[in-house]
């Protein structure tokens, strides 16, 4: 792309948006490493421990669609998880195919710390808006996520 190339405002509208969006994956990404020396794991794998938490003792299909990740990339996770004592892992009784997750006392302890998914700053901020605006940066938030979903999501593996 030559200099100046970018054509029209939809465009530049769009390399801000991307621009955006890499400042928000690179600030994740340091508060994930900031959350590991804390309490021992990163936002994912923070992420499926409130999953499993919340769903309860379930197959890892139902972790990933909570999680939006695919069941490749959970067993990864959970690897991790199950070597550091946090959650368990099963086949199921009734179908051995089904692999089910449950969280340990280990991993329960750990969650009563109260890890957070953001750093104080942003949760300060959050804090200090009126319930509208954080309605409102939720819904188009997740209008956004929407939005950037391929049409046919092949990516992703059917839930068991």
């Amino acid at each position: 792309m030559e200099r100046g190339s970018i054509s029209n405002d939809l465009e530049q509208l769009g390399w801000m948006f991307f621009s955006t969006l890499r400042r928000i994956g690179r600030n994740l990404d340091i508060y994930s490493r900031e959350l590991e020396r804390e309490h021992g794991l990163t936002l994912p794998q923070l992420d499926v421990l409130w999953a499993v938490d919340l769903l309860g003792d379930v197959p890892i299909g139902q972790v990933a669609d909570r999680v939006h990740l695919s069941k490749p990339t959970l067993t990864s996770i959970t690897d991790r998880l199950v070597a550091h004592g946090l959650i368990d892992r099963v086949r199921s009784d009734e179908d051995k195919r089904r692999v089910i997750v449950s969280l340990t006392p280990k991993g329960r302890a750990l969650l009563a710390e109260n890890p957070q998914p953001f750093n104080e700053r942003f949760l300060t901020s959050l804090r200090d808006m009126d319930e509208w605006q954080r309605t409102h940066l939720l819904a188009e938030l997740q209008h956004l996520a929407g939005m950037m979903e391929p049409a046919d999501d092949a990516t992703r593996e059917p839930s068991s």
